[in-house]
């Protein structure tokens, strides 16, 4: 039988990071007001690499249904390469 959730445990947040200050943060809040979601969709801008991007992601993971990171890779391509390093 399937566990039942209570309203207290459900969550009904999504969180979208990215390290795009303007254009990224831009284009999703653009999004969040032209669509109807059952979700409370938060955009966070994080300055960072995107690895950066992602440790925080699974720190706070528990608190959101869904994180999504969007990044651009471009100028962090050496720290993403470090990054495959440590696996």
């Amino acid at each position: 039988m399937a566990k039942r959730i209570s309203k207290e445990e459900e969550k009904d947040e999504v969180l979208i990071l990215t390290n795009g200050k303007d254009s990224e943060q831009n284009y999703f809040n653009l999004m969040k007001s032209k669509y109807i979601s059952p979700y409370k969709i938060n955009v966070k801008f994080l300055n960072g690499a995107p690895d950066y991007l992602v440790r925080h992601a699974i720190d706070i993971v528990k608190k959101y249904n869904k994180i999504f990171v969007v990044t651009d890779v471009d100028q962090f391509q050496k720290s993403i390469e470090d990054s495959y390093n440590l696996i």
